[in-house]
């Protein structure tokens, strides 16, 4: 299968750019929000707001295969629990979150928190 390499850009197959979950490019982007799964809503209307939150936790949350139009994304957070995380994987959900186009600094795991910098 023939790949297409774009710069900041992880390989897909067929030139299709990958790594997709609302936008290629959610940076500084406003979608509709979500609160623990559910949909954000005040004053009746649907919440609009930055949408790089909840992207990153989506991100981080997701296991590769899960999302079909990006099977390749997945931080396989669910999959670290009970062990030690390692700079290796920590270094992975910033390349993951960084494929969606979300400026990120560092991703750090201490006291048992994970926090993602802008």
């Amino acid at each position: 299968m023939p790949y297409k390499e774009e710069e900041d850009d992880v390989k897909v197959p067929n030139g299709r750019r990958g790594m997709q979950i609302l936008n290629s490019q959610l940076s500084n982007m406003n979608g509709i929000t979500t609160h623990n799964n559910q949909l954000r809503i005040e004053n009746g209307h649907l919440v609009v707001a930055d949408a790089d939150p909840q992207t990153a936790e989506t991100v981080v949350l997701a296991n590769r295969g899960e999302l079909r139009d990006a099977p390749l994304v997945g931080g396989e957070l669910t999959r670290m629990l009970g062990g030690p995380i390692s700079s290796l994987q920590l270094t992975n959900l910033k390349q993951q979150i960084k494929s969606q186009g979300i400026d990120i600094r560092s991703v750090e795991y201490a006291d048992g928190k994970l926090n993602i910098l802008k």
